[in-house]
């Protein structure tokens, strides 16, 4: 077969519209697997950012578990399981003397209540207003001191470790000098929680 300049112009004719039909399903062949690999890679992406969330969940757990234990230790610390009343008196005596400025001198005495057989739970009270935990009530009397000493003592008294509540208050200004009280009575109560 001759091939003359028409026949060469058809055939490059077809072969152009076979090359430009070729690119075309190339381009549509292309995008498709673009697409299905657009999906994959969204899914892959998505899991990653499931997989993120948990790992940032389970570090924040790990976070919550700890302040957990903190707030456990520390509620130990403020609501003891036994009303250990000698710890209790060495801390209201260091609050008082150490913290507060207030000479040993100046205070009287520490009575703590209670009758019947020393126990655990002897000398508490069972709160009403929260189940299981107890009230340990005590009375100090510190005299001559001045109002100043007297809010630092109560300021110290409710930062200490444990947890004790000035439930009354009984004060007797010095009349000679002001700014001074020659006694006063406090009703306190310490927690816990056995």
């Amino acid at each position: 077969m001759k091939l003359t300049t028409k026949n060469f112009f058809y055939a490059m004719i077809v072969a152009t519209v076979l090359s430009f039909g070729g690119i075309v399903s190339a381009f549509v062949w292309g995008n498709g697997k673009l697409h299905d690999k657009a999906a994959v890679i969204a899914k892959l992406k998505t899991d990653a950012d499931i997989s993120q969330e948990k790992i940032l969940k389970l570090q924040q757990a790990k976070t919550s578990k700890g302040r957990a234990d903190e707030a456990e230790a520390l509620l130990k610390n403020l609501l003891p399981v036994q009303k250990e009343q000698e710890k209790l008196l060495a801390d209201i005596m260091y609050t008082t003397t150490i913290e507060a400025g207030i000479p040993p001198a100046s205070i009287g005495a520490v009575t703590f209540t209670g009758t019947g057989e020393p126990s655990d739970l002897s000398g508490t009270v069972e709160s009403e207003i929260i189940n299981g935990v107890y009230t340990y009530p005590f009375t100090m009397t510190i005299s001559d001191i001045s109002y100043d000493t007297l809010l630092k003592l109560l300021n110290e008294v409710e930062n200490n470790d444990r947890l004790v509540q000035v439930e009354n208050m009984q004060i007797n200004p010095d009349k000679k000098t002001p700014g001074q009280i020659s006694a006063v009575n406090l009703s306190l109560s310490a927690f816990l929680m056995p």
